[in-house]
């Protein structure tokens, strides 16, 4: 996923990076003394939120793939932080039968690394050691690897099931932001296509591109 435009007088922000906030957990349980319960728990919690954050990239990315002046920056953002967590899980597991094969992967493991942080940080009788926060961190790794490498048109279909998406775009009244639109087009498979909004799937996005602008900020 490419973050930012280098021609434009404005980028697309940067967030954390997936990658190192992975990193920076696992340095936190590596090496001896075996690491503290403490420092365990919260890399579980990280495992979670780098797919989240992954997530919430690749929904601005997909939907504001052009950055060229401040509202496509406060677009980006919108989209970005539009999410909550637990709706994020619900909506990709509502939509589930639109993806591919490593798209079901990445929503299912996000919705496991979800259930574990809630378990992590907030029920005292659970105990994760070393060994299982490393994994769990693994299995973000893993998903969210999937997730970056999906193509971009299934990447629009996961972002406009997000709440910003559709006010977005109906906001969207003159050209100084560019915003991927989704077309009236068939899902990849016809037989387990799903309407939104009394439309079908946008899953061949890769060619409708409008401009839009006058955001309404929030």
């Amino acid at each position: 996923m490419t973050r930012a435009n280098p021609t434009s007088s404005v980028s697309a922000p940067t967030p954390l990076d997936w990658r190192d906030l992975i990193a920076s957990a696992r340095r936190s349980i590596a090496g001896q003394p075996p690491a503290s319960r403490a420092a365990n728990h919260r890399a579980v919690s990280t495992a979670y939120y780098s797919a989240f954050d992954a997530l919430c990239e690749s929904n601005a990315l997909a939907l504001v793939p052009k950055v060229t002046d401040q509202a496509g920056a406060d677009a980006w953002v919108r989209v970005y932080r539009g999410s909550s967590h637990g709706q994020a899980v619900r909506n990709l597991k509502r939509h589930l039968a639109a993806l591919s094969s490593d798209g079901k992967h990445f929503a299912t493991a996000l919705e496991a690394l979800y259930d574990t942080r809630i378990r992590a940080d907030y029920n005292p009788g659970s105990v994760f050691n070393q060994q299982a926060a490393e994994s769990y961190l693994t299995q973000a790794e893993e998903a969210i690897k999937k997730l970056v490498q999906l193509p971009l048109s299934e990447r629009v279909v996961i972002a406009y099931h997000h709440p910003v998406a559709r006010p977005l775009m109906a906001r969207a009244t003159s050209a100084s932001a560019n915003v991927l639109m989704p077309p009236s087009a068939s899902a990849p498979n016809p037989a387990k296509a799903s309407s939104i909004a009394g439309r079908p799937h946008p899953a061949r996005v890769l060619e409708s591109q409008a401009r839009v602008g006058e955001l309404e900020r929030s």
